[in-house]
Order: C-alpha cells, then sequence, then structure tokens
C-alpha cells in the first residue's frame, strides 16, 4: 500500500499514518473506505481478501473520479460524475450544491426511478403492506399493537409474536415509505451528528440477525457485510464512526433485499422456535436469560429507530418527504386558512390545541426501575431498567397533558424564551 500509484492526500499520507501508529484501526479505516468497499461487497459472508494491485487500481480509479484538482488542471483529465444534478433535479435550483459532495458517489444507480415502481406495484413492502398489517384499523390508519406479556401462562404467545413483529415491520416500512426519491436515503443529516438514512433503513434488521446469532437463534449471517457497516450506530461518547457518512453504501435495492431476507429469518425463528409453544399451563415465562429475549429486544429495539428515524425524517426538507401511506391525518389546525398561517397569527387556544391544565401530585416515595428476578415476570425491559432505587419527592404540579405545539407558541409569545429564568 506505500505504492506510489496509490492517489495523492486525502486518503494516501493519512493512511500510511495509521498504519503505522494502529494498523487495527487502518485496516478498519481501509476496509471502509468507498473503492475498497466497492471491491468487496460482493464477497459474501467471506473474509474480504483483495490483491494489493487490485486495491491500488481502485483507489486510483476512486480518487481520478472524486478527488477535486488544482484549478490549473484541465477537467478534462479528470471526469467526475455529475452526481449533483440529481440532488438538483429532486430540491430544485435552490438547494443544488456548488460542488459535488462526497456522498453523492451513492446515487444515480437508478434507485430513484425503482423506488416510484415498486411504492406503485406494492413490491416495497417486504412484510405486510401497512393496509393489511396488524393494528390496521378500519379508518386504514396503521396503529401500534400492545407489547407481548413474557410472564408465565401466556397462551397464543407464537401469534402473539408475530402480529406484533408484523405491526412493527410495518411502521418502519411505512415510515419509509414516505421518502420521495434515493436523495433523502444518503444525504447526511444537516448536524452530521447521525448517519444517513440508508443506515437506520438497514440497521433495525441488522440487529434481529446480529442478537439471534448471539442467542443461538441464527446459525450464521444472512449478509455478513451489511450486518457488519449496519451494526453500530453513532456512539455519542466517543463519535468515532462518522466516517461513514460519506463512504459508498449498499443501494437502496440492495438493502430492500436484505430486509427481506432477514423478515423472512425472523418469521422462521417466530414460527419454528419451541420455546413459544403452549403446555397445559399456557406458555412458559422468558427472562433475559432465555434465548428468545433477544427476539423482544430486536422487536423493541425497532420501535424505539420509529422516534429516532421521524425525528431525522423532520428535518429534511420539505420536498424530499410526504405522508405515509397509513400515517393519522393531521391536527385541523394544520389546514388552517392561509390568512391564518401568517406570522402574526398564533394558534388558538381550544380551537388548534387544548387547554392543558395543572395536576397538584402529593408528595410521596417513588420506587423506580424493576428487580433482577423481575425479567420475565412480564415485560421487556432494557438492561439500564433494572436495579431498584426509592427516591423521596416533595409535592409539585405538572401538566395534564404534553406541552403542545400550540402551548409553547403561547410561552414564546408571552416572551418565555427570552426569560432567563425560563
Amino acid at each position: 500500500l506505500r505504492s506510489e500509484k496509490l492517489p495523492n492526500p486525502p486518503f494516501r499520507i493519512p493512511a500510511l499514518r495509521l498504519a503505522f501508529d494502529n494498523p487495527k484501526m487502518f485496516r478498519s479505516k481501509l476496509l471502509n473506505h468507498p473503492a475498497v468497499v466497492r471491491l468487496g461487497r460482493s464477497v459474501k459472508g467471506r473474509p474480504l481478501k483483495i490483491g494489493a494491485s487490485r486495491i491500488e487500481a481502485a483507489l486510483s480509479s476512486y480518487a481520478a473520479a472524486t478527488v477535486p484538482r488544482r484549478k490549473s488542471e484541465s477537467l478534462a483529465r479528470a471526469p467526475r460524475p455529475s452526481t449533483s444534478q440529481a440532488v438538483a433535479s429532486t430540491l430544485g435550483s435552490a438547494h443544488a450544491p456548488e460542488e459535488p459532495k462526497d456522498w453523492e458517489i451513492n446515487l444515480g444507480r437508478g434507485d430513484s426511478a425503482w423506488l416510484v415502481k415498486a411504492k406503485a406495484s406494492g413490491r416495497f413492502f417486504t412484510g405486510p403492506a401497512p393496509q393489511e398489517a396488524h393494528g390496521c384499523g378500519p379508518d386504514g390508519i396503521l396503529r401500534s399493537v400492545p407489547a407481548p406479556r413474557l410472564g408465565a401462562g401466556v397462551r397464543g404467545r407464537r401469534e402473539e409474536a408475530k402480529k406484533y413483529f408484523d405491526n412493527t415491520w410495518a411502521l418502519t416500512e411505512a415510515l419509509f415509505a414516505g421518502l420521495e426519491s434515493e436523495v433523502p436515503y444518503y444525504c447526511p443529516p444537516v448536524h452530521g451528528l447521525r448517519h444517513p438514512l440508508i443506515f437506520y433503513y438497514g440497521h433495525p434488521a441488522c440487529l434481529y440477525v446480529n442478537k439471534f446469532r448471539a442467542a443461538g437463534l441464527l446459525d450464521g449471517p444472512v449478509n455478513a457485510y451489511f450486518e457488519s457497516i449496519f451494526e453500530v450506530g453513532v456512539d455519542e461518547m466517543s463519535w468515532d464512526d462518522m466516517h461513514k457518512n460519506e463512504m459508498l453504501w449498499p443501494s437502496v435495492r440492495e438493502v430492500h433485499e436484505y430486509r427481506q431476507q432477514v423478515y423472512e429469518a425472523v418469521c422462521k425463528v417466530i414460527a419454528e422456535h419451541p420455546g413459544l409453544e403452549d403446555d397445559a399451563m399456557g406458555g412458559k415465562a422468558i427472562g433475559w436469560e432465555d434465548p428468545l429475549w433477544a427476539l423482544y429486544m430486536g422487536l423493541e429495539h425497532e420501535r424505539i429507530h420509529l422516534e429516532t428515524s421521524s425525528v431525522l425524517f423532520r428535518e429534511l426538507p420539505f420536498e424530499l418527504v410526504k405522508k405515509p401511506h397509513g400515517w393519522p391525518t393531521p391536527h385541523p389546525s394544520a389546514y388552517r386558512p392561509e390568512a391564518k398561517a401568517k406570522a402574526e397569527a398564533f394558534p388558538e387556544q381550544g380551537v388548534d390545541y387544548p387547554a392543558n391544565a395543572m395536576v397538584t401530585v402529593a408528595g410521596g416515595v417513588a420506587r423506580i426501575g424493576k428487580a433482577k428476578d423481575e425479567s420475565g415476570s412480564g415485560d421487556f425491559g432494557w438492561d439500564n431498567e433494572y436495579g431498584l432505587r426509592e427516591v423521596a419527592v416533595g409535592g409539585f404540579s405538572a401538566s395534564k397533558l404534553l406541552v403542545s405545539n400550540g402551548e409553547f407558541a403561547q410561552f414564546v409569545q408571552a416572551g418565555g424564551d427570552a426569560t432567563e429564568r425560563f
């Protein structure tokens, strides 16, 4: 890798420094380099073994296409894919970048056209379509269903697990069906603190596989490469894997295919695992020592990402998203006449949002957490929910309802956000 044929900085010099100081980190960075990833993605489940000459050629080719040239050099000597045109056509000229961004190497692979066809035909959904999933009501709105019970004596646990899984999976896919093209899958968040949405499209599925393998529910990987790049999200304590934001990701179609394979693998475990059978007393308790705990961990983990991914959706340019099929209709205040939507027209209490009374709560002792022997007594719990703590709390008041946008607008209008004590 020290050949002079390798591309100029920013790759060669930092890479050699990493190789000298930390060989393990160098290997990690190298295998995540877009040019090498492109070579290695077809090696499914086997160690990545690529000759030095192929790596050199790939890196040189990648550099020729993506590393900006000095102004004195002819652009004709280094043709560069104009993937920014795809961004401009989707976002409009006001959002067109001045220079192509590194993440744009993921565009132009036909995913936008495929998404249109897949959604029109219903093939986008790798599990049940939202309108057919458990939890879809007569009004066509898909709602979350109650979590499965893990205590002893529960009958019909296999059917309950399958319905909860289908509901969870359909909620995720209904959310991602709201992305209008390939662009929002790959453009990093504006704050740079999370991965692009293609990661969160594959990550929940990946966790089922990795946890099932750790628990002995699966013998091997579904796609070892995907289960590496989609395994770990952002660790706020180190921010050590943000380099993935500009790597060459799999195409949307490839991740879609992976999700289909994982859906089938999870369904097979639910259908065949003997631990979900009823006995004379009903189903057995499932605690954190049980291999099936991995199934319920995967389900609750995916539901966490329903919330976190929807936050990233809300940060996208409006043109890139639409209301997903099966999503609740917005509150009537979203359809107020244009005249009332002017900046000076704040939402009206009782019209756009309810009055929020304060409720007095008497002081007492608050009991927080679950006892360790409760892991199979009722509901799933994360590791940091176990362990009991009792805290003496004085009397206080709390609002009856969650604070609405309208109530917060009232707070801003009254100058609360500019008052230091608030």
